[in-house]
């Protein structure tokens, strides 16, 4: 993985393939989430930019806004030579990807979101039940010092009770170690700082680029949360196109990475062949 230092601290990222830029860009919690759809065969045909987020790599910021996070990736793409590029978010970092449509519309070609968090601009009614009895918990078992604890809690509670045989299938046993250990950044800044996110609906309106919007078709086992922030996705961005990801919850870039992987290519197929 190669390194890029921005605003004192470190980026890390992979760089593939040639053709059209697609940017991975990971969800909170660990930096591992879109590792196996990096490696697709679907994504054959572009250049895939698998990127590694401040904050989850050696040097740990104090505090990164979401808003700081899209302009790392701003900074990343110029230096890269990218003018354009397809951005692939996931949780909180759909909310990177909107920041970034907004500050450089000339940049971003589309977005792909995949549920994203329902916090912020994308807080819906379930969203009381999400801070209450699963990111309150990991919250104090974070305080306590017991980061696996914390890590265990909020990730049953948001992907379900199979969270570490999924992560271990698809990451092998020292990247659920790693996961882990990555998480202490999620904990001390990252919910913060997606919660303090905004996404108004005149944000909305000035997001002219394609939107693809993926919900896992089992996230419906886990509650409520992720079809609410789907619909409230929809009212805001009237033009996104939608997809339900089958055998899958919020976990789906390691549950079905290929599927993720070719309905992220037919959908900037589709752009590009307009």
């Amino acid at each position: 993985m190669h390194s890029f230092t921005v605003d004192g601290t470190d980026l890390g990222y992979s760089d593939t393939g040639q053709g059209a830029a697609v940017f991975l860009v990971h969800a909170g919690v660990f930096s591992g989430w879109f590792l196996p759809v990096s490696q697709s065969a679907a994504l054959d045909q572009f250049r895939v930019i698998n990127v590694r987020r401040a904050g989850y790599g050696e040097h740990v910021p104090e505090h990164v806004p979401m808003a700081t996070h899209a302009a790392h990736l701003a900074s990343l793409a110029d230096r890269l030579g990218i003018a354009k590029l397809h951005f692939v978010g996931h949780s909180s970092s759909c909310q990177i990807g909107l920041a970034l449509a907004l500050q450089r519309p000339d940049l971003v070609a589309s977005l792909v979101l995949l549920e994203p968090a329902p916090v912020g601009g994308f807080a819906v009614p379930a969203s009381a039940h999400l801070a209450e009895h699963i990111v309150g918990p990991a919250m104090q078992a974070f305080a306590s010092g017991d980061i696996a604890l914390a890590f265990d809690t909020f990730m049953s509670g948001v992907c379900g009770d199979q969270h570490r045989p999924v992560m271990q299938a698809s990451l092998g046993e020292a990247g659920v170690h790693e996961a882990v250990q990555q998480s202490s950044f999620f904990f001390r800044d990252e919910v913060r700082s997606v919660v303090a996110s905004t996404f108004t609906e005149d944000d909305a309106a000035q997001v002219r680029q394609p939107v693809l919007l993926l919900e896992g078709d089992d996230s419906h086992t886990l509650g409520p949360l992720a079809a609410q922030v789907t619909e409230l996705a929809r009212r805001l961005l009237p033009h996104a196109e939608m997809a339900y990801v089958p055998g899958t919850t919020h976990m789906m870039p390691l549950q079905q990475p290929q599927v993720v992987a070719e309905l992220v290519r037919n959908f900037i197929v589709r752009q590009r062949n307009g």
